[in-house]
């Protein structure tokens, strides 16, 4: 499936309160999912992040642009959780060092989905909020760098 992510919103704790129930549902769960906690309050896991680095993306096909499929948190540049749009259903997707890959269901569908994710992930457009001299910055920087490198050495 030709997947694309779009509608970037970076999230923080002064914006975290004005989204919908939904998604401060996905907000905590994400939380649990990434740094194996159960959270008293939301927003102590902006504590655990780079610089409260936090962003929360629509996945459509690419092809129809009006239908949301996934909607994709992701914490610390490299780690997020998929769920599916406007529920908090996860989809047993995630990524975990910069890789989409099954977490809780390994199945066909998953390993599919990993896939798709992961094109769509790595073609779409960064936006550019983090201070590159901070942790995240950095990382975020060097991810860059390696992609680079190895589209390179690919066409060699």
């Amino acid at each position: 499936m030709n997947l694309k992510f779009q509608n970037f919103r970076l999230i923080t704790p002064q914006n975290l309160l004005q989204l919908s129930e939904i998604h401060q549902r996905q907000f905590a769960l994400s939380g649990e999912m990434c740094y194996g906690e159960d959270f008293d309050d939301p927003l102590e896991i902006f504590t655990q992040t780079y610089g409260s680095n936090c962003e929360l993306w629509e996945v459509i096909k690419a092809d129809d642009p009006e239908q949301v499929l996934y909607e994709v948190w992701v914490f610390d540049v490299d780690t997020a959780c998929v769920f599916y749009a406007e529920t908090d259903e996860d989809t047993g997707v995630g990524m975990i060092q910069n890789y989409f890959e099954p977490i809780e269901i390994d199945t066909k569908e998953t390993q599919l989905l990993s896939k798709d994710l992961q094109k769509a992930f790595d073609e779409k457009e960064e936006p550019d909020y983090l201070d590159p001299d901070s942790p995240a910055g950095t990382y975020k920087a060097t991810l860059k760098k390696n992609k680079e490198n190895s589209s390179t050495e690919d066409e060699a």
